[in-house]
């Protein structure tokens, strides 16, 4: 998958190769060899697609266990929505955590503040 493709993109341009290179493949072959070709280069295609998937997407598709490059397409869009979900959820309580970090930090430094006062200080004498 080239760096900053959609998924969707990548998955038409993989079946897109796939559709042409059995073309070339099966020109002027007997219908038996020809789909002896077509059943082999759908699993090398199906191998190379997920090769090329990303992290954890790759992992996912894998361990699903997918038979065709159409399943294993619908597994990596529903991932893809899933992490997707997963990373706006962590992006918004890491950025509520800091908030939160911050003003408990201010909250204190204001009451710290307060305390401070040079009346509060014993004279050395």
């Amino acid at each position: 998958m080239n760096h900053n493709e959609d998924v969707n993109d990548y998955c038409h341009r993989v079946e897109k190769l796939y559709y042409q290179l059995c073309t070339v493949s099966t020109l002027n072959k007997e219908p038996a060899e020809a789909k002896i070709i077509h059943e082999t280069l759908r699993d090398q295609t199906l191998a190379v697609f997920i090769k090329g998937l990303v992290e954890p997407i790759r992992t996912i598709v894998k361990s699903r266990n997918a038979k065709t490059l159409e399943i294993a397409k619908q597994i990596v869009m529903s991932e893809q929505v899933e992490l997707r979900l997963e990373q706006e959820n962590r992006n918004h309580y890491s950025s509520s955590y800091s908030q939160n970090n911050n003003q408990r930090r201010s909250n204190y430094e204001n009451r710290n503040n307060r305390n401070i006062r040079p009346n509060n200080f014993v004279r050395a004498e």
